[in-house]
């Protein structure tokens, strides 16, 4: 696992090499945030596509079958929902607290499921 430099629309590529190994790199040009997103989103691709030698991510493919179930992965690895419902019952949040649910997708803004806009 590492960073470097790459073009800016590639987020992080995953490779797999007889004699290297696993190997997952992110793009450093990124933000912190994202570069632990890519992390996680080529985490998922080192689980599921192992049979492929290598996979690059990149703002043009989000949309196939496999970039969609690896950002998936990568928000839910992050971010369980358990461990948001325990902690926002121990800071005093219930059910009354309406739910926003923000979906994070590489080069377009969150965007709100429940009609409520994010809070910026």
């Amino acid at each position: 696992m590492g960073s470097v430099p790459l073009d800016e629309s590639v987020s992080g590529l995953f490779l797999t090499d007889e004699n290297i190994g696993l190997s997952i790199l992110v793009n450093s040009t990124h933000s912190e945030q994202r570069q632990l997103f890519s992390f996680a989103h080529e985490y998922s691709h080192l689980l599921f596509d192992r049979a492929k030698r290598a996979n690059i991510s990149r703002v043009e493919n989000r949309e196939e079958t496999i970039e969609a179930r690896a950002n998936s992965f990568a928000a839910t690895f992050l971010m369980p929902e358990g461990g948001i419902r325990e902690f926002l019952s121990g800071v005093g949040k219930g059910s009354d607290v309406p739910t926003l649910q923000e979906v994070y997708d590489e080069g377009v803004a969150p965007c709100a499921h429940n009609g409520v806009e994010p809070r910026r």
